[in-house]
């Protein structure tokens, strides 16, 4: 059997998505396309067209990025094999033009994929379909049992009832109705009280409530998703997680437990480096939502896919 022959072999046996290991498989099909000399489009409409109905929609970003893996790994001289190296950890974080130092760090990650922030995580998600597996994992590698989140399908500060829970219940709800829950979520654990907020009423979700600032939300709306994702890999910030929002943006947990002023940490971080670089300039208060990972996204039709973890990210840099 030729390569061209193996190609259109791999593209029956493509698994429907939704827990039986399409997404993985994608790659080794768009790895045969290339290897047969189909172009990129080819490759992408024979996929689409392949692919059985399942339990989830996959979107065309999925098929794309497996393609651009792909032929990254085909390409002698390229990427492939490349691992996440640390740079020299920083003793402080350096007052510097943000769009400067941005544009440095998308050109060394320049690439990346989603496949390889996966194979670089130094705690993989799993490899089945975006699930409750991912948001299980994450509770488990990133809080103790007893911590407070709050996790809910809700905004609005008002809405409290069940969803503030420990992470151990929260696993437990995931497990029992095989449903990653969400789609919003604070990573930062809550102290269970009712505190006053700014506009005069009482909740147990604001910054006050907040028991533990372990991490400040990163976010750009206005970057493409290929710029995001060099930008996260050729950083020096200690990401302990990043998750694809579904849309347009990917969610960074960047790990602020552990450095002598997390405040200032935020401030500097913020005022001299993200915001000038485009990111959300309302995403560095404690209590700021983000995205659960493993969720499924209705209104898009699309998983809020978790692509890294690293529960050993230190503000004094990776794997500290």
């Amino acid at each position: 059997m030729n390569i061209a022959d193996k190609y259109q072999n791999a593209l029956t046996r493509i698994p429907p998505p939704g827990g039986n290991g399409c997404h993985p498989d994608l790659l080794g099909v768009a790895t045969l396309g290339i290897l047969a000399g189909q172009t990129d489009g080819v490759i992408a409409a024979d996929i689409r067209q392949s692919i059985p109905p399942g339990r989830r929609q996959v979107p065309d970003r999925e098929i794309e990025d497996a393609i651009r893996r792909a032929r990254l790994d085909t390409q002698p001289g390229d990427r492939t094999g490349r691992t996440w190296t640390p740079p020299p950890k920083p003793r402080r974080v350096i007052p510097c033009d943000g769009r400067v130092l941005a544009a440095k760090w998308i050109a060394r990650g320049r690439g990346a994929s989603e496949a390889e922030f996966w194979e670089a995580s130094p705690v993989r998600p799993p490899e089945a379909e975006p699930g409750p597996e991912e948001f299980c994992l994450i509770l488990a590698k990133l809080y103790q049992p007893t911590d407070l989140l709050f996790i809910s399908d809700r905004t609005e500060p008002g809405t409290v009832g069940q969803t503030i829970r420990t992470a151990a219940e929260w696993i437990d709800v995931a497990t029992r109705t095989a449903k990653a829950p969400g789609p919003y979520i604070i990573p930062n654990p809550l102290d269970g009280c009712e505190h006053d907020t700014k506009s005069g009423t009482r909740s147990r979700r604001c910054d006050a409530a907040v028991a533990v600032r372990r991490f400040v939300v990163v976010e750009f709306d206005g970057m493409p998703l290929h710029d995001q994702l060099s930008f996260w890999w050729g950083t020096t910030l200690p990401v302990a997680v990043l998750i694809h929002s579904g849309n347009k943006s990917y969610h960074a947990w960047i790990r602020i437990e552990g450095a002598a002023d997390p405040d200032e940490i935020v401030r500097v971080m913020f005022d001299e480096i993200l915001i000038p670089a485009g990111a959300d300039s309302t995403t560095r208060n404690p209590a700021r939502l983000s995205r659960t990972p493993g969720h499924w996204r209705a209104d898009k039709q699309a998983p809020q896919m978790l692509i890294y973890l690293d529960p050993r990210a230190h503000p004094k840099g990776r794997g500290a």
